[in-house]
Parts: structure tokens; C-alpha cells; sequence
């Protein structure tokens, strides 16, 4: 169990992710059911997953259906094996259009980040939300001051728990951090785009600068888009999937053989878990999209094991070497895993 922040919230080390949920686009309905989401969710609490991440716009295709992401963890029930209700965080999203979406008025001003937060509570079936988070750092109508004034009104109704930002650069973690302590709040956390095929959260000082103000830092996309499961694609997979996953599989490969390694005598260790796993070991949290049971068991069988210091520097080091060999290629001096 790690701290959100210092926030007093003590969630797993090993979120989930419900981007996918209601999304036609990425397969609800179609590739994956309700009923896929429920045995998901099942395996989640029951094996001690306490986090799952969330947005008001996932899944918004499917709200009039009652099925955004907020709608269908909403409808979720506690698992008999669950030891808790999870830890859920959701978000909101500063674009003067969102109604268009997901309803309700024009985003603009403070009141607007409170009603926002109704719906969701509403559509999430709770009284309040553990973490609200502003869901991109974009200009908003009254400024981020509304934002933050927003925020602090929530607070003050008992809707929300913590406050956290996503996609947020260093200086603006800095800035919004100093903004939300004038206001008697503290900044719990900051997602971001983060694996071991995406580290500019370390180069751009990102990661240092939520260290510096004590903020988590949430880890989305943490397979890389996939990439990092390690999956043989089916035949109907697009050509530029099939090339990508290809270019990767040594690494992918490593991936096993090290989790092999770490994976106190498992024999069933996936690239997935190590992608997991190499994160945790960075400080951070992850939170792997989860659509299938399958996704949700390699969450859960990651908590079983860790990896160290030397196992992350052999597969930065792999990465690294592919990625160079990538870029070799790309401007015609050859290259290439030989």
C-alpha cells in the first residue's frame, strides 16, 4: 500500500484504469461486454486492487445508454472477496464545450467545476469522490484562479477527498501546487504518460518537481499503448500494429525472462506485469487500462512480486538500444535488432 500524496488517502501500489469503458471506439460492445467489466472489476477488488482512475468523458458515446465509465463502476457492486470499496478518482474537464458531451452548462467560472462534480457523484453512485483531478492543464474560462476556487468549494461541501492535476509539466505543477495551498488545499497527485518506452516524465523534470512538492505520480499508458503486453495480435490487426509489436518483441521478451527472474519462482510472469512492476520500482503508480479479466489478473499477480534496481537498469538499457536502432533506421543508416 502506498500514500496519495498527503492527502491521508493509503491506496494498492498497482491501480486500474477504465479509459475503455463504454468507448465503441476501443472495443465496448463489441470486443468487450458489460459482463467483461464486471468479471474484471471482481478480480480487481477481490485481489486488492483499491484504485481505479476514471474521467467524466470516458465512455461519453454511451452515456445516454448508461454506460459511460462513471455510469458502469457506478453500477458496480462490492465483491463478496472485496476487503474494501476502492479508491476512486475521477476528473473534469476544462473545455467550455464539454456539455456537448457528457450535458450540463457551459464550463466557465467556479460554479461550473461544482456542478460538474454533481454529475459525476451522481453517475458514480457516491456522496463524494476520493480524488478530483482537472483533467488537462488548458486555458479556462475565469482562469485557473475559478479553477482552483472551484476546487476549494468542493471541499467545502464534502464532495471530494484530494485534489490532483493530470498532464501537467513541471513549472505548472510548481504553479498549481502554490495556487492550491493559498487556498487551503494540496495538490495529491499528477498523472501522466510514463513507461518504460516513455520517460519524459524523468527527463523533463516532471517527476522531480512532483517529488519536490510531495505529489504522486499516477503513471497512465504504462503498456506503452499496448505495446508492452507483449501479445501475439491477431490477424486483423492494423499492419502498423503488427510492425510495432514486432520491432519491440525482443524486448518484450526480456521483459518475461527478467519477470521470470523476479517473480518468486512464477513461471507465468508477463511482459505486462514486468511493464507494471518496472514503474512501481521508479517511485510511481500505475494504472493499466483494464477492459478483460485477463488485464485485470495481470494487475493483481503484479503485486506479488518486484522488481530491483539492477533488473530496471538491464531493461532501460534494452530500450534504450532499440530506440536508438529505431532512429537509426528512420533516417536511412540502417539498423535494427541483429
Amino acid at each position: 500500500m502506498v500514500p496519495l500524496g498527503g492527502s491521508g488517502l493509503v491506496v494498492s501500489a498497482r491501480g486500474a484504469g477504465t479509459i475503455g469503458w463504454g468507448d465503441p471506439a476501443r472495443g465496448y460492445g463489441t470486443r468487450t461486454s458489460r459482463s467483461d467489466l464486471a468479471a474484471a472489476y471482481e478480480v480487481l477488488l477481490s485481489g486488492g486492487v483499491s484504485f481505479l482512475d476514471t474521467a467524466e468523458v470516458y465512455g461519453y458515446q454511451s452515456l445516454a445508454e448508461g454506460a459511460s465509465a462513471e455510469c458502469l463502476l457506478g453500477g458496480m457492486p462490492l465483491p463478496p472477496g472485496a476487503p474494501s470499496s476502492p479508491v476512486l478518482g475521477t476528473k473534469y474537464f476544462p473545455v467550455p464545450w464539454t456539455a456537448a458531451l457528457v450535458g450540463g452548462g457551459v464550463r466557465a467560472g467556479r460554479g461550473a467545476v461544482v456542478d460538474a462534480l454533481r454529475a459525476s457523484l451522481g453517475r458514480l453512485n457516491v456522496p463524494a469522490v476520493d480524488l478530483y483531478s482537472i483533467h488537462f492543464p488548458l486555458p479556462y474560462l475565469g482562469g485557473e484562479g475559478a479553477l482552483v476556487d472551484g476546487l476549494s468549494a468542493a471541499r467545502d461541501e464534502g464532495l471530494l477527498r484530494a485534489v490532483g492535476v493530470c498532464n501537467y509539466d513541471a513549472r505548472g505543477v510548481t504553479r498549481i501546487a502554490a495556487r492550491l495551498r493559498s487556498a487551503g488545499l494540496a495538490l495529491t497527485t499528477n498523472q501522466v504518460a510514463y513507461s518504460l518506452l516513455d520517460r519524459a516524465a524523468e527527463t523533463s523534470g516532471v517527476v522531480e518537481a512532483c517529488g519536490a512538492e510531495g505529489v504522486t505520480v499516477v503513471a497512465h499508458t504504462p503498456l506503452a499503448g499496448g505495446v508492452l503486453a507483449g501479445r501475439e495480435l491477431g490477424v486483423r490487426a492494423p499492419a502498423a500494429a503488427v510492425d510495432e509489436a514486432a520491432f519491440w518483441r525482443p524486448l518484450t521478451q526480456l521483459m518475461k525472462l527478467v519477470g521470470a527472474f523476479s517473480g518468486n519462482g512464477r513461471v507465468d510472469v508477463s511482459a505486462a506485469q514486468v511493464a507494471i512492476n518496472y514503474l512501481v520500482a521508479k517511485g510511481a503508480l500505475p494504472i493499466a487500462g483494464v477492459m478483460k479479466e485477463r488485464h485485470a489478473r495481470d494487475v493483481v499477480a503484479a503485486g506479488d512480486w518486484a522488481l530491483d534496481a539492477n533488473s530496471v537498469g538491464v531493461l532501460e538499457e534494452k530500450a534504450a538500444y532499440l530506440e536508438g536502432t529505431k532512429a537509426k533506421s528512420f533516417w536511412g543508416f540502417g539498423g535494427g535488432e541483429q
